[in-house]
């Protein structure tokens, strides 16, 4: 449990701002620099995907100046039936971040298996599992697309109003916060948090000897820790069963199931009840037991 309470420390530090100081702090934790690696890689990779979507529709918008579409009416009507059908980010972005989710949970829950018990591996994901990184890779990036969507029409909106020009336009497009890093920062760090605590329920569900899961609370007050997520801290559930988070049903921290203000920069964490008498079992037993359980999880 020590090497899980570390790991989950280190994901943690991933809030704070990078410096060499928490650099320097991460050598040498071998799980923990592939945590920190891949929230560095995702980051880089969707701020390349925004900075391609922001340019696109600096690229719409100015073509249409050029055909004297001076009008910001005419503009905003023929970005919604023109620009938003052809912007590609959302198929960009669902198969980007199903194969971070497929690489990511597959390192991870091996890491998981691990810490339950060093006597069974972790060969695959479940086709359960399977199933979800597919469904919420497709539904994330449609959430994404879509709030930037509505963000664009906004200012359109608001520029008709306050009788602004072109250029005006382009230039709040350029400080969209839909296309800042900061967008891609948060964005990222949410999912690999996510993608642990789905592969630590994978993990639990393959695992024999995991009876029950824990929900922990952590983080400092810096990240502004929800009340109810403190309370909820000790609750003990079946592996099977649903933490109730806020009224919402979740089965593990951060399960996209729940709403965007339970889920965004939760930092909880989540623990396994083992059975002891299943643990003692030999690594052959056990390996059987697993493997019947994963044959369980379509």
């Amino acid at each position: 449990m020590e090497k899980l309470h570390l790991l989950l420390k280190q994901l943690e530090d991933i809030m704070k701002e990078e410096n060499e100081e928490l650099k320097e702090s991460l050598e040498g934790q071998g799980a923990e620099d592939d945590l920190v690696e891949l929230v560095e890689a995702y980051e880089k990779q969707l701020a390349k995907l925004l900075r391609a979507q922001r340019d696109y529709y600096i690229a719409e918008i100015e073509s249409q100046v050029i055909k004297d579409a001076d009008s910001l009416k005419a503009l905003l009507a023929y970005l919604i039936a023109n620009s938003f059908q052809k912007d590609e980010f959302q198929e960009e972005m669902e198969e980007f971040h199903k194969e971070f989710l497929t690489s990511s949970m597959t390192a991870l829950a091996a890491v998981h298996m691990d810490i339950i018990d060093k006597d069974i591996g972790f060969d695959t994901l479940s086709p359960r599992t399977t199933k979800w990184i597919n469904s919420w890779s497709k539904e994330l990036s449609e959430l994404m697309q879509l709030q930037t969507h509505t963000d664009i029409e906004k200012i359109l909106n608001k520029g008709i109003e306050e009788g602004k020009s072109i250029p005006d336009i382009v230039k709040e497009l350029k400080d969209l916060p839909a296309f800042n890093r900061n967008r891609a920062r948060v964005t990222a760090i949410t999912e690999i948090l996510t993608a642990n605590s789905a592969s630590q329920f994978e993990a639990y569900q393959q695992s024999p000897a995991v009876v029950a899961k824990v929900w922990k609370h952590s983080g400092a007050a810096a990240i502004n820790p929800r009340p109810h997520h403190m309370d909820y801290d000790g609750t003990e559930v079946p592996v099977d069963e649903p933490f109730i988070i806020g009224g919402e049903e979740a089965m593990f921290p951060r399960d996209p199931n729940l709403s965007a203000k339970e889920r965004v920069m939760c930092h909880c964490a989540m623990g396994p009840v083992t059975d002891s008498k299943i643990l003692g079992l030999t690594p052959e037993e056990k390996k059987k037991l697993r493997d019947e359980a994963l044959e369980s999880l379509e």
